[in-house]
Order: structure tokens, then C-alpha cells, then sequence
């Protein structure tokens, strides 16, 4: 087994830690964070992490002078990903959900991002559209050694996916709606509790609080 482990950690990028300043948005967390990968056997390792939204994989810091960074690969022998006490649970070919339990339930979050070209400074603050990712994407998503020019911005957009796992399966919501068809709250009172929390689904935190309520009533 010790043998194996040694080649958990092959890299299919590779890129200098000076670069983090320019990957805004392209991470969940503004930094590697310490935390802890569990492998299925129950080894553990500890490690500088951090999960890349763009490309959908965990990333870490190799200990050596460049502080080299690698995506995580042999990822069907992990179990579970904690990082800053946040889980994440390996669902296929290096991607990750994280979980979240609240109460009886588990929120799983799948994070996902796009990367979108806000184009090029052509002087007096003025920009002109390249209305395209490439560069961006090739440059970031994949974390490929290749830069952006200094001249060009861009910004990422969310697309994250949620589900609850119910009786072992994973139940995809897309709406508060949804959500509350999942957890049998449905109605006047369930509607009522969104719009007097004012909650907002492109929020997480709104969407952890109606799960929480919603969950009252499915114990």
C-alpha cells in the first residue's frame, strides 16, 4: 500500500504558486488550506489543498523549492477530502462534492464554474470584447502553463449543482420548489418562509437555511 501511495500524486499540470494571485474565482478557497485526504483503506495524508471549480479537480502544493503545483489523481481509492473542517466526497474521475449535513440530511455541493472573457484594454479605459473563454480556460481551467496577456480581464461565472441523497441517491434541485418537493414542504407555508427570509438561490448560505427549515418536517 505505502508503494501505491507514492503514486497518488502525479501531476498532469504544473505551475509555479507565484501564479495564485491570478486565479480569483478559479478556486473554492483564496488559498491552499492545510487539510487531511482519507483514503478508502483508512491511510491518511495530510496536504495544502485547494478544489478548482473550473475543471472540477483538487489541486495541491508540492513540499519542494518551487512549491510545485499538481492535481490529485488515483482519485478512486479516496474516500473523503476534509479541508478548513469542510468534507468533500469523491464521486467520479477526480470530482469532488462537497457535503454538507444538515440535520437529517445531506446538502451536496457540486462547484462549478466558467471562465469568461471581459476582453482587452485598448487605452483610456476603454476594453474591447473577445467573446470567447479560450485563453482563459485553457489558461486557468486546466491550469496549463500558458498566461493571459496583461491586458486582458476576466471574470468567472457560477454554475454550481445541488443535491440531497436520499435512500442513497442523489436528487438534483434547481429551485426552492424543487427543494421542497424533495423534502415533501410544499405549499403556503414553505413559500411563505422564502419570501420572508427573502432568501436567494444563487446564494449557498440561503440554500443551507432552506434546507434546514424544510427539514423540520421530513424527520
Amino acid at each position: 500500500m505505502k508503494n501505491l501511495l507514492l503514486f497518488f500524486f502525479l501531476c498532469i499540470a504544473h505551475v509555479n504558486l507565484s501564479a495564485q494571485s491570478e486565479w480569483k474565482g478559479i478556486f473554492l478557497f483564496e488559498k491552499f488550506m492545510p487539510g487531511k485526504i482519507v483514503y478508502k483503506t483508512g491511510t491518511e495524508k495530510s496536504a495544502l489543498l485547494n478544489y478548482n471549480k473550473v475543471d472540477e479537480k483538487m489541486y495541491f502544493i508540492l513540499q519542494d523549492p518551487d512549491s510545485t503545483l499538481l492535481e490529485l489523481t488515483q482519485t478512486s481509492y479516496i474516500a473523503e477530502i476534509s479541508i478548513a473542517n469542510r468534507n468533500f466526497e469523491h464521486i467520479k474521475e477526480g470530482q469532488f462534492y462537497e457535503k454538507i449535513n444538515i440535520d437529517n440530511n445531506a446538502l451536496y455541493i457540486r462547484w462549478k464554474s466558467s471562465i469568461v472573457s471581459e476582453g482587452k484594454s485598448v487605452g483610456y479605459g476603454i476594453k474591447s470584447s473577445t467573446g470567447a473563454v479560450d485563453n482563459a480556460a485553457r489558461a486557468f481551467g486546466h491550469l496549463t502553463t500558458q498566461k493571459l496577456q496583461s491586458t486582458e480581464s476576466f471574470k468567472t461565472n457560477s454554475h454550481n449543482v445541488y443535491y440531497l441523497k436520499i435512500l442513497n441517491e442523489f436528487k438534483r434541485f434547481d429551485s426552492f420548489k424543487s427543494l421542497g418537493k424533495l423534502l415533501k414542504k410544499q405549499g403556503k407555508s414553505a413559500e411563505t418562509y422564502v419570501k420572508s427570509e427573502n432568501l436567494d438561490f444563487k446564494s449557498v448560505e440561503d440554500i443551507k437555511k432552506a434546507v434546514a427549515y424544510y427539514s423540520q418536517d421530513s424527520q
